[in-house]
């Protein structure tokens, strides 16, 4: 109705062709500028969407796997870089590890980047956001192609918990509006990483010995119970290793309980050090420890306890107290067919190394009629 109305000339029953083209051009333009808001419109909404699943996932309380793999599953979905990474704070803060990738490139997850190395390593070391972006490589990139860069720190009040990295092959492929994502994403990605190392922390507190730093007996019965499940379908061998301070009633009536702690503290220290990782070393109760070696036969399982036998005896801590300690073996399926079995074998053994005078490894006896490890 308007743009007839506008098509007439002033003298009537008049057309003139200007204005004619002027109008349809007047509908082209308001058509463009509502296609345009429209698709922006949409494309701002797919991005608050995204932002909100990332909220969610960020509160929802489950593990540390589970959250990440969740948040690299919508970074996938929703940014279509070449790499978009999320790399946490290592041990001692002293390096990023990247622990959530996603793009076309993503290659890097358990890379360690040390604080200062390339870009992600300044922000680390800095703590304020890198853009470098434009002609050329970007030195220091992590994609080797990579000529976009954007990384931001991963800040919870003013502790840096990690960063949040993505790079793009393209030049300048990153705009104010994709900066503006990013700033957001970093914001809400600092709340998720505060509560996975809050949950991380309980869930370690509740499985740690609090003097000792050994993992707890309940931890170890069911890594005990697992391992014998695992076990038991795949045919291989494990061992059990228990062992029990000598002297260390007389060095806490001696010198007292604070001297007794430093002896326990010690003893959890020097297991921990001197077993492998997949290996759970736990206080059992009292000056007792016990020590679940997986894929783990007999005769490796003794020569490692004479090794942990040596160490604690060559302890200054613990030569000054003149403590040692018996160890008792037993290895599955050589010395029984349930955890429990293995238990009594192993206490069985250590008592016996006690008998011995202590400071010695003894190994379970064999049960008459038990099938040979291995067979």
């Amino acid at each position: 109705m308007n743009a007839s109305i506008a098509a007439h000339g002033a003298v009537p029953g008049s057309f003139t062709l200007p204005a004619a083209g002027l109008c349809v051009l007047a509908l082209v333009v308001s058509a463009a500028a509502i296609l345009l808001l429209a698709r922006m419109r949409s494309r701002n909404l797919r991005r608050l969407a995204f932002l909100c699943r990332i909220s969610e996932i960020s509160v929802s309380g489950g593990n540390a796997a589970a959250i990440f793999d969740e948040i690299g599953r919508e970074l996938h979905r929703n940014l279509k870089f070449e790499h978009v990474g999320i790399g946490v704070v290592g041990y001692g803060r002293k390096y990023i590890e990247m622990r959530i990738e996603a793009g076309t490139s993503a290659s890097l997850t358990g890379h360690r980047i040390a604080f200062g190395e390339g870009i992600a390593g300044g922000v680390a070391q800095s703590g304020d956001m890198k853009l470098s972006q434009g002609s050329g490589e970007r030195q220091g990139a992590l994609l080797r192609r990579a000529r976009s860069v954007i990384c931001l720190p991963v800040v919870h009040g003013e502790t840096l918990l990690g960063i949040l990295n993505a790079e793009s092959i393209a030049e300048r492929a990153f705009r104010p509006a994709d900066i503006l994502l990013f700033q957001t994403l970093a914001s809400i990605l600092a709340a998720a990483l505060h509560n996975v190392f809050v949950l991380q922390s309980l869930q370690q507190q509740a499985i740690t010995d609090s003097l000792t730093g050994a993992k707890t007996r309940r931890y170890f019965l069911e890594s005990l119970q697992a391992e014998w499940k695992r076990t038991s379908r795949s045919g291989r061998q494990f061992s059990i290793v228990m062992l029990d301070l000598d002297r260390f009633k007389e060095l806490n009536d001696s010198a007292g309980h604070i001297e007794g702690d430093q002896a326990l503290v010690t003893v959890g220290r020097l297991l921990e050090q001197q077993s492998r990782q997949s290996n759970v070393v736990a206080r059992y109760g009292g000056d007792e420890f016990v020590i679940l070696m997986p894929e783990t036969a007999l005769e490796q399982a003794v020569g490692i306890s004479g090794r942990l036998r040596a160490a604690i005896l060559d302890s200054a801590v613990l030569r000054a107290g003149r403590i040692s300690a018996s160890f008792g073996v037993a290895s599955f399926p050589l010395h029984g067919a349930t955890p429990e079995d293995l238990l009594q074998a192993a206490d069985a053994a250590m008592y016996a190394a006690k008998r011995r005078g202590g400071n010695c490894v003894e190994a379970a006896a064999k049960p008459a009629g038990a099938r040979a490890a291995g067979s």
